[in-house]
């Protein structure tokens, strides 16, 4: 997998805590949440995806 470097700033308060360096997100892995949440529709999404206009995750 891909690993980031740790960062070198450090920020101190109650309830901050540092999130370990991890994965990025599977290329589509939010597609569908995000333009559902913008308004978009089931059947919409499909003809984009149809239309190679957006990338959706493989199962």
């Amino acid at each position: 997998g891909i690993r980031t470097i740790d960062s070198p700033i450090q920020i101190q308060g109650e309830g901050l805590e540092k999130v370990k360096p991890q994965n990025p997100p599977a290329v589509g892995e939010h597609t569908v949440a995000q333009l559902t949440a913008l308004g978009y529709s089931e059947e919409e999404l499909k003809a984009l995806a149809e239309a190679h206009v957006i990338g959706l995750p493989r199962k």
